[in-house]
């Protein structure tokens, strides 16, 4: 029982870096924290431990908030890459068009008005 809080706690505490990295916007450290949090998943998932005693012991320790702020920086993140992209893709858009309309030659000089 001593050795699965032990896990959550370093659970809990990959948990708050993650959000942390997250927060700051330093992406290039979620895939690392994402690991080691499925390391010890793995590993508490491998021991024959009642449900109970994992959400009486991840109740005291708050996960269940932890994970659901969690979800909220992700959703919020994802939304504003999302945004980033298609602001990207107009852009691209605009650029393509300006690029091929200047390709037709303007030679109104020559035309009959």
């Amino acid at each position: 029982m001593e050795e699965v809080r032990e896990e959550l706690i370093k659970f809990k505490e990959y948990t708050k870096q993650l959000i942390n990295s997250l927060k700051e916007d330093k992406i290039h450290l979620v895939p690392h924290f994402l690991e080691e949090r499925q390391i010890i998943m793995n590993s508490l998932s491998k021991k024959n431990i009642a449900s109970n005693t994992y959400h009486e012991i991840g109740k005291t320790l708050g996960l269940l908030d932890m994970e659901k702020e969690l979800q909220e920086i992700y959703i919020s993140k994802k939304q504003e890459i999302f945004v980033k992209l298609q602001e990207n893709k107009n852009n691209t858009v605009a650029n393509n068009t300006y690029i091929f309309s200047s390709r037709v030659p303007l030679n109104f000089i020559d035309k009959k008005i």
